[in-house]
């Protein structure tokens, strides 16, 4: 007899955790879906202003390249590399 009731209060306690454990699932695909919305709505406000903005990579496409040739050598190892009055 005592046997019998400390099966079904362990088996009362297993059922409410599983109802528990439901209930969080539930709460937890509905925070899931509302963060994918949220998600969702931020990348199209995104692009949309994106799009409102003036392409500048055509700028950059028309830039030409950096040389570094065109610009004084300065070594920043040593410490005379400023001319001294």
């Amino acid at each position: 007899k005592g046997i019998n009731k400390i099966r079904s209060k362990k088996t009362e306690l297993l059922y409410a955790e599983i109802e528990y454990m439901q209930k969080k699932e539930i709460e937890l695909q509905n925070d899931n879906m509302y963060l994918r919305n949220k998600i969702a709505d931020n990348e199209r406000v995104r692009q949309q202003q994106m799009n409102m903005l003036p392409s500048t990579r055509n700028q950059f496409e028309v830039m030409p390249p950096f040389d570094s040739r065109s610009f004084p050598q300065v070594n920043l190892l040593t410490g005379n590399s400023l001319p001294s009055n």
